[in-house]
């Protein structure tokens, strides 16, 4: 049996960070949790990491500062958690690299149904074919 992908949860609200894992290690994940981008970044850099659930408002660096940082390197999917919900920090969010992005009035179940109903190839493909239509089948794959 194959290692389960492994999620990056990145939310400085452990009560948040907690549920997230809880649902995702019931779909079979193996998830690995950051209360703020300095720690994100040290998790991402020495883990496998197939897919990243990112809270915009962290204290210290934002999450739309680590999501630039870790695209600088990466095209691991990221889904954008956030209470923001204006369409401009949505688009922000989309343009600096977020594959999705969902506002934490949704419930559990929604957020979790994101990466699992996007399950498929198995390894992100190279930036240059971002946004082809089999990328967004790839997210979290």
């Amino acid at each position: 049996m194959s290692e389960p992908n492994t999620i990056l949860v990145v939310d400085d609200d452990p009560s948040i960070a907690d549920l997230l894992r809880d649902f995702l290690e019931y779909d079979n994940f193996h998830v690995i949790t950051a209360c703020d981008a300095e720690q994100a970044w040290s998790a991402f850099q020495n883990n496998p990491v197939h897919g990243i659930v990112l809270d915009i408002m962290m204290p210290g660096q934002n999450g739309f500062e680590l999501c630039r940082r870790i695209r600088a390197e990466s095209g691991v999917p990221i889904l954008f958690l956030s209470a923001r919900g204006d369409d401009v920090d949505k688009i922000r969010g989309l343009t600096l690299g977020g594959d999705d992005y969902i506002v934490k009035t949704a419930s559990p179940g929604e957020i979790i149904a994101r990466p699992e109903s996007k399950r498929c190839c198995g390894v992100p493909p190279p930036r240059s074919e971002w946004g082809k239509k089999y990328w967004i089948l790839a997210v979290f794959s």
